[in-house]
Formats: C-alpha cells, structure tokens, sequence
C-alpha cells in the first residue's frame, strides 16, 4: 500500500510527514514515524491557518491581520509535492478565506458570503452564498457537503445567530438549522 506523504503548517514553514493532525489554533501533531519530520519554507510571510489535500494537490490559506478594515487578509498557496509553494488565485471579489475542503470530486473554498468551486484546485468559479450567510467552516461526507456560518436574526445585525448549511453539489445550499449560540467547527465521520 502507498504511504501518502502529509505536511505541517506552522507560520511560513511546513513539515513533512506520514500523517498529520492539525486542530485549529492548539495545535496537535502526528507522525509515523515521528522521526521524519523535515522543515519546508511554505513562501510565505503570513500565518497559514488550513491545509488541505485532494486530487494531487496541496492547497493553504495564509493570513495576515491588518490595523484597519478589512482587518483580515488571506492568500491561498498550492503545492503539487508540499515542498514548492506558489501563490493561487481563486479570483474572490473579498480577499478573506475561513475554510478550505476536498470532497465529491471538487475543492470548495468558503469565507464570508463567497463560496469558490474548483475541480482541478487551478481554475476556480465564485459563487454567493445563501442569502444573508457568511459561511466559515465546512465538510463533506456520503456525498454532501455541510456548512457553518452566521447569518443575521429576525431582529437584523444585532441578533446574530449560528446557522448549518446542507448541499449535494457545493452551489445550492438550505440552511437547515439555526441557534443563538456561536458553533466554531463542524467535522463528518463515523456515519455521523
């Protein structure tokens, strides 16, 4: 069976590895063996804060705060080996990206109320999101995509609530569920 090779990003480096966990800002790690760690230099400057793999491809978010709107600026990087990094542009008319996932035969990248579809990680469409959402983070699982965000309440702006966004295809999504409490992730594993 072919071992594929997985990387770690911390800031502008990377390390290569067989297997890797990497959970939001507490970052956990691991590899076998735990040996075989090598530094890479991801090309970058900015804090890279969500790799993915799929189809052959790396691709990484990098952000970097800014003292005034729009306080958050992201850079996408892709890698076909996880050791030569280059700039990707996903064409986002908002240069902000929350999430990036690999599923169904198709990248999805989502962040405040643009949703980017590839299928090779190269060429990229732009989409809206649902109205009145800004999705952050996402998953896929038998075939569906789901989605988190926050959209305004019935009292407008001021009653901001958490949303869960469904879709087949990554285009089309229904908002299937809403609380007033803030949901940070969403992850799909074990039928669940």
């Amino acid at each position: 069976m072919k071992r594929m090779r997985s990387f770690f990003h911390l800031g502008r480096w990377s390390f290569r590895a067989t297997a890797v966990l990497l959970i939001g800002l507490a970052i956990a790690l691991c590899a076998d063996p735990l040996d075989n760690w090598t530094p890479v230099n991801s090309g970058t400057t900015n804090t890279v804060v969500r790799v993915e793999y799929g189809n052959g491809r790396w691709i990484a978010f990098a952000q970097k705060y800014l003292t005034g709107p729009p306080y958050i600026q992201t850079s996408a990087l892709s890698s076909v080996d996880g050791t030569n990094w280059g700039p990707l542009d996903l064409g986002r008319a908002v240069n902000y990206l929350s999430d990036i996932r690999y599923g169904g035969g198709k990248w999805i990248a989502v962040g405040g109320k643009e949703i980017s579809i590839s299928s090779d990680g190269i060429s990229w469409t732009n989409h809206a999101a649902p109205a009145g959402v800004d999705l952050d983070r996402l998953t896929y699982g038998e075939g569906k995509w789901a989605a988190i965000g926050v959209a305004s309440g019935t009292n407008g702006p001021s009653s901001i609530i958490s949303t869960i966004a469904l879709s087949n295809d990554g285009l089309n999504w229904t908002n299937q569920f809403h609380t007033a409490e803030y949901l940070s992730s969403i992850s799909y594993g074990g039928g669940l």
